[in-house]
């Protein structure tokens, strides 16, 4: 006994392509109005929020400038960092003295935050 096999009804493939491509249009507009649903809910909560963000930016920016000071680097830190950056980069010569390869030189090391 088979259950898939449906004996009765004649189903053509121009009624299964007709199926396929309702099935697929109606995904399609429900994931659009999903889309613009979340995009709609956002509007309205930016919209709600403008006014606490406006006043907390004009608060915040101060202490922004405050940070925004040179950080100078010590001779130490940039040598120690030199250093590093040299031995993994030696290639070992056969008579064991090691020789320094690299195809760059280190100019400025800047802090990443």
């Amino acid at each position: 006994m088979n259950l898939f096999a449906i004996k009765d009804l004649d189903v053509t493939f121009g009624d299964s392509l007709v199926v396929l491509l309702l099935g697929m249009l109606i995904v399609m507009v429900v994931l659009a109005l999903i889309i613009g649903m979340v995009k709609l809910i956002k509007l309205i909560l930016d919209a709600l929020e403008g006014g606490k963000k406006a006043s907390e930016v004009s608060q915040a920016a101060p202490a922004v400038a405050e940070r925004s000071e040179t950080i100078q680097e010590d001779e130490e830190t940039v040598a120690a960092i030199t250093a590093a950056v040299a031995i993994m980069l030696e290639d070992e010569s056969k008579d064991g003295a090691h020789e320094i390869t690299a195809p760059f030189v280190i100019k400025k090391i800047k802090r990443i935050r």
